[in-house]
């Protein structure tokens, strides 16, 4: 799935407008979920084009996979054929 302004901006809206209608719920208890949800914002650049984004340094993958799975959903696609590569990553410590 490749996104663009353009597209996330669609898909986005129009998860949007399925939350409004309550044509979509959530579990209350998952925490992350309605944390990214809070945080997601909208905003203009310089040259008036529409930005979606997670505020400061949040992240938004829940909106955004929310928002592709409505996609799929709303486009037929229920399944696909994938080709799935593995690398050998050396674990790392974190600090």
């Amino acid at each position: 799935w490749q996104t663009t302004n353009e597209s996330k901006v669609r898909i986005v809206s129009q998860l949007a407008v399925e939350i409004s209608k309550s044509e979509i719920t959530f579990n209350k208890d998952n925490h992350q979920l309605f944390s990214q949800y809070s945080t997601f914002i909208y905003k203009y650049s310089k040259t008036g084009k529409l930005i979606l984004e997670a505020s400061g340094n949040n992240q938004d993958d829940t909106v955004m996979s929310m928002a592709i799975a409505l996609e799929c959903r709303n486009n037929g696609v229920m399944s696909g054929e994938y080709q799935i590569r593995f690398r050998n990553i050396k674990k790392q410590k974190w600090s």
